[in-house]
């Protein structure tokens, strides 16, 4: 019996190893820490309870973690201004009413900043892409929000798959997207957010792409990737993100944080 419980010890002991890379460093660069909505009473894969969210922020803080804005990373791709010891960015997808009335209130207090990644076509309705739908912000709350806290990025025009797109719908949609914030009058970074983190695996569709980006102004998209993006950015648009979910653990955070990903055992 006592053999039996040493064997069990042992092997929770390697699965906790193996799960959270507990020999692997930390890996210094930038992570981009992806949410999507938020509640004060619920959780699960895609929402993230409020108080979980200001206990990440409390971390981030403690730990010597920067919050940096689309403005300063643009600004060291470009004349290579230093970057916090510690940064990282923090996003939320598809622009829920609940980003605006849970998340902003906190990056207020602990002083930090985020990208919201809005589809388009969704601003002022509800997340049609959603098995069950949930309110988009307006034009007029996205109008209202301190713009030195939070910076607008494109998340597509209606929130579809690129990878199950071909070059003229991506040429489309991409324009749509621009087109539609100009019309609001929504200040915008030139950024993009694949939804579901998909991109075509053609090459040739991919560069398309790449040339649709660049012909509406577009200098980085994000996918998910779950990943520490290394300093200086290798592909702009390629820029890994961490998903983080409400279901994780905090020990999981910890370790998304500092090396991207938990692994699966």
């Amino acid at each position: 019996m006592t053999y039996l419980a040493c064997v069990l010890g042992v092997l929770v002991v390697v699965a906790l190893v193996l799960r959270f890379s507990l020999f692997l460093p930390a890996i210094r660069g930038l992570p981009v820490l992806l949410y999507h909505k938020m509640s004060t009473d619920s959780e699960d894969s895609l929402t993230v309870r409020q108080e979980t969210f200001e206990q990440h922020l409390v971390y981030l803080r403690q730990k010597g973690f920067e919050t940096i804005s689309l403005k300063r990373l643009f600004s060291h791709m470009d004349t290579g201004e230093v970057l916090p010891e510690k940064p990282v960015l923090i996003t939320f997808d598809d622009g829920y009413v609940n980003n605006l009335e849970l998340a902003c209130p906190l990056l207020k207090k602990y002083g930090c900043s985020a990208v919201f990644f809005i589809p388009a076509a969704g601003i002022g309705k509800t997340s049609f892409w959603d098995t069950n739908a949930e309110p988009i912000m307006t034009a007029g709350q996205l109008k209202a929000i301190d713009h030195d806290i939070v910076e607008f990025g494109l998340h597509s025009f209606d929130h579809k798959n690129y990878r199950h797109l071909t070059p003229d719908q991506i040429e489309s949609d991409v324009r749509n997207a621009v087109s539609a914030f100009k019309d609001l009058g929504i200040p915008y970074a030139p950024v993009f957010a694949y939804p579901y983190g998909g991109r075509p695996d053609d090459k040739a569709t991919c560069k398309s792409m790449v040339e649709s980006f660049a012909r509406s102004g577009i200098r980085l998209a994000f996918r998910i990737g779950n990943r520490v993006n290394r300093l200086p950015l290798k592909n702009a648009f390629e820029v890994k993100r961490i998903s983080i979910r409400g279901t994780d653990s905090t020990w999981t955070f910890k370790t998304k944080l500092s090396k991207g990903r938990v692994k699966q055992v």
